[in-house]
């Protein structure tokens, strides 16, 4: 489960990277540039976007050059004709899984020309999702089913082995009288059992979390920026325990 979780909270951290461009034509006024932007708000899986002007896109690409930025430079100015780079509306998505009905309703707005967005990438997140969730399913019907199998042969073995069963059946004991000790001792060793793994569970989980605080490693570092403090799932996973 806290795998499961993990592995969600990071893809999700790698969604709200991935842009979505929608493309406007270069004469849009600034009338049709906000009522663009009011029909994006009505979007739903748009979680926010942000317009870049021509002048924007051609100063954000000088500093990616960097040193070499004067090339760029006869593009530069407000309504440079010899621009190339056109007006668009940059948009973070929060669903990749449903990207293409979103693409589909951005290219139903009015002044739009395109949209660029990062298919290949959604379509691959949205199946490590997939798999992650099945996986956990099944490894957790897995061990539903070995705990069931392990506690049945259990009781049938105490049961066997506890012979003052018959003798307080022969001196008229009930079947409640005798059942209500087990229960009690199942009680007992199941709360200890899950108080002891719920906190091997947590130590080892933040000493997890330390090891990749430590890690020097750029990309380790951004899964420990979105892993989930214990803190936040801790009742949880003392419910699953339960």
């Amino acid at each position: 489960l806290l795998f499961s979780i993990n592995v969600n909270s990071f893809v999700g951290y790698i969604e709200e990277q991935n842009e979505v461009v929608a493309l406007i034509s270069d004469d849009a006024t600034e009338q049709e540039v906000e009522d663009i932007s009011n029909q994006l708000t009505l979007i739903d899986n748009i979680l926010d976007f942000t317009y870049v002007s021509k002048e924007q896109a051609i100063e954000e690409q000088m500093a990616l050059y960097g040193e070499s930025a004067f090339l760029l430079e006869d593009f530069e100015g407000e309504n440079n004709p010899e621009n190339p780079l056109p007006n668009s509306f940059r948009l973070r998505i929060k669903d990749l899984s449903i990207l293409s009905s979103t693409i589909m309703k951005l290219e139903a707005v009015e002044g739009i020309e395109s949209v660029k967005a990062p298919t290949e990438v959604a379509e691959i997140l949205s199946s490590i999702k997939r798999a992650v969730y099945s996986g956990g399913m099944f490894i957790v019907l897995i061990l539903m089913a070995v705990s069931l199998v392990i506690i049945a042969n259990t009781i049938k073995i105490t049961v066997f082995n506890r012979k003052e069963i018959n003798i307080m059946k022969y001196v008229g004991a009930t079947d409640g009288f005798i059942r209500l000790p087990f229960i009690v001792e199942g009680f007992l060793l199941g709360i200890i059992s899950a108080v002891l793994a719920f906190g091997v569970l947590w130590v080892g989980y933040n000493y997890v979390l330390q090891v990749l605080a430590e890690n020097p490693s750029a990309w380790i570092n951004q899964i420990y920026q979105n892993t989930i403090p214990f803190q936040k799932v801790a009742l949880q996973m003392a419910a699953w325990f339960g």
